[in-house]
């Protein structure tokens, strides 16, 4: 389980850096707009990348529910399919996860 919880301490560094927010922003309960797609976008890499299940990823997120981390999880993998920039962002920040886990 350690190394699940490297892996997504890993994703929360990677994503803060792109959007310019420290690990405690990305995982307080704040509700504020600049935070709420990036923190979306830590959750579903969270999952998909770092194999933490909704209730690790939830527990790491200031406790939140396993609920409202498939929901977000959802909501981006939705969204991907619908808007080329996000997926482009969401792409960017899978080959820099693999880049820093040196991943092919």
């Amino acid at each position: 389980m350690a190394s699940d919880l490297n892996r997504l301490e890993d994703v929360l560094l990677i994503v803060g850096s792109q959007f310019k927010l420290d690990r405690d922003e990305l995982v307080s309960l704040a509700r504020t707009k600049r935070l709420h797609r990036p923190r979306q976008m830590a959750m579903y890499l969270s999952h998909k990348m770092a194999a933490g299940t909704p209730d690790q990823i939830g527990a790491a997120f200031s406790g939140r529910d396993h609920t409202v981390v498939q929901m977000h999880c959802r909501t981006i993998a939705n969204a991907r399919q619908q808007d080329a920039d996000l997926n482009r962002v969401v792409r960017d920040l899978e080959r820099a996860i693999k880049r820093y886990w040196a991943l092919p």
